[in-house]
């Protein structure tokens, strides 16, 4: 006899095969990259800051239980796909770039468009940074991902996103759900 765990867990799995057969094989491997990028051990929660450690800064109460790594996981899926990540970076690299880091200096260097044409333009292979500022704390960011189903403007573009948790999700559950609002930035590709 079937549970009902084991019911829904076999539909969702067949759910995603299906999907990812009519994805076209570009599409397939921009999520196989984002895949392998956000289940890598140094993008889970809690790892440590090893460059903010070794630089000395002042270790804070529960601050390792709590870090995320949303910028370092975009940035890599983003390069990884051929993007130049430069103007979303400050000058020391990566490690030493907030998501409200790139949020800002994506909106002064990178051009902008809606979640719609940001979905289009990921299903058509460009590559899109999904950013939100947090004035509170730390921003989010992720990288819009290709989507075979019609866009919802309620659950918004589909992202592969590391943070509390890594995955695939559409921006409802990414971004808005948390109380932010994305802004969408096409990431320039390396000439």
């Amino acid at each position: 006899m079937l549970n009902l765990y084991s019911y829904i867990s076999n539909f969702v799995k067949s759910f995603f095969k299906k999907e990812n057969n009519m994805l076209n094989e570009k599409q397939k491997k921009m999520r196989e990259i984002a895949e392998q990028e956000f289940t890598k051990t140094d993008v889970q929660p809690g790892y440590p800051d090893w460059a903010n450690i070794q630089a000395g800064a002042p270790k804070q109460p529960g601050a390792v239980k709590n870090l995320t790594w949303c910028n370092r996981c975009a940035y890599r899926i983003a390069t990884a796909l051929g993007g130049n990540m430069k103007p979303f970076l400050e000058e020391k690299g990566i490690d030493w770039t907030t998501a409200n880091a790139m949020f800002n200096n994506g909106s002064k260097n990178a051009e902008s468009v809606h979640p719609e044409q940001a979905q289009l333009a990921a299903n058509q292979g460009a590559i899109i940074l999904a950013a939100s500022f947090n004035s509170k704390g730390s921003g989010h960011v992720a990288i819009v991902m290709p989507d075979i189903t019609p866009f919802d403007v309620k659950k918004g573009p589909y992202v592969a996103e590391a943070g509390e948790v890594c995955r695939f999700a559409y921006c409802y559950e990414a971004f808005e759900k948390w109380g932010f609002t994305p802004k969408f930035f096409v990431v320039p590709l390396i000439k």
